[in-house]
């Protein structure tokens, strides 16, 4: 059982831990537009966790990921078909309910972006567009934009 004086130590720690929410939540507040949509608040949390991901080598975006495997190799050729099922095979988790259309979005991000890859043959009809990574010279930096996530 606990006496007076433990039970004080545990509602001064409870009321300091209570302030400390008080102070964060004041904080995100800044973030809130006037008229109450909550859009920015949603936008600085995702970008905050984007920078703690960036300290990982495992990356936890599909763009990194599909850059990664793309790097990997960069003489084999991909299509959006094969990189998709390449992302099952190694169960990778696709949350998106088109993936196929989020992996086109990648893949252009990754052309036009960060020009980490190139478009090797432009397809057409049922043939696919074919892809080839750029090589990255020794000690490239990753420079890349916090809002070039890929919507699932």
């Amino acid at each position: 059982m606990l006496d007076a004086n433990q039970l004080a130590a545990i509602e001064d720690a409870m009321a300091e831990e209570h302030r400390r929410d008080r102070e964060a939540l004041q904080r995100l507040k800044r973030f809130l537009p006037p008229n109450g949509s909550s859009g920015r608040v949603t936008q600085v949390l995702t970008i905050h966790k984007d920078v703690d991901s960036e300290e990982s080598d495992d990356p936890q975006t599909i763009i990194d990921k599909v850059e990664q495997i793309m790097q990997a190799d960069p003489a084999k050729k991909w299509t959006v078909p094969g990189m998709l099922v390449h992302l099952q095979q190694i169960g990778f988790p696709l949350a998106a309910k088109k993936p196929q259309a989020t992996l086109g979005l990648v893949f252009a991000k990754l052309v036009n972006k960060r020009r980490t890859i190139r478009l090797f043959k432009r397809g057409a009809g049922r043939n696919p567009n074919v892809f080839r990574a750029i090589p990255l010279q020794e000690g490239a930096s990753d420079n890349h934009s916090q809002s070039e996530r890929a919507a699932s």
